[in-house]
């Protein structure tokens, strides 16, 4: 399975971080490419009417530029995954792989899960039973990992350090894809 690290070429601090994580990727086996994500400020508002997306409020509040060239850059990537018809990882800049993603993922989830199942706002209902044994058993247990983060919030999650990553199969991205056309853009983790 192909893993897609989201990243922005322009700003020096993305491209650093997002070499740190194809680096941890090859370390644990997994097949990633770096992927030039979408500028917020830069090239947000001709994507969005390229796609003709709508923006919406969240929380009553409208999205920062940010916010909208982070939810382009995992919608492009939904695209993507249609185009190959195969499941993608997906993780954001600062996502650094600690551990090999089981060989027997794509048995254990419909549609999308997060690499960090713990933490994560993707509800691992639609998980088997023998995948959440397996997150209760042996992705709780302490492991060694070589990143740390400048400012000290070195927490890891169960496959993944920091930010947002996740499997995604095709019949999944076409949902999520579905549901922005008919509800417009949120952010890309409220969104899945």
């Amino acid at each position: 399975m192909k893993a897609f690290i989201i990243y922005l070429d322009t700003v020096e601090v993305s491209k650093r971080l997002a070499e740190e994580s194809l680096r941890a990727a090859k370390d644990h086996g997994i097949d990633a490419v770096l992927y030039q994500g979408v500028h917020g400020g830069k090239d947000a508002s001709s994507k969005l009417t390229q796609y003709n997306l709508e923006l919406k409020k969240h929380k009553n509040r409208d999205l920062t530029k940010g916010e909208i060239g982070c939810f382009l850059s995992h919608y492009e990537l939904w695209l993507k995954c249609i185009a190959l018809n195969e499941p993608i990882i997906i993780l954001e800049h600062d996502g650094i792989f600690i551990r090999p993603i089981p060989e027997d993922i794509l048995d254990n989830f419909t549609d999308v899960v997060h690499l960090d199942p713990l933490r994560s706002v993707i509800s691992p209902i639609n998980l088997s039973s023998q995948y959440q044994d397996f997150v209760r058993k042996d992705l709780t247990k302490k492991i060694e990992y070589f990143y740390a983060r400048p400012n000290g919030t070195d927490v890891a999650g169960e496959y993944l350090y920091g930010a947002y990553g996740y499997c995604i199969k095709p019949q999944a991205a076409n949902k999520l894809i579905n549901f922005v056309k008919n509800n417009g853009v949120h952010p890309a983790d409220v969104v899945i």
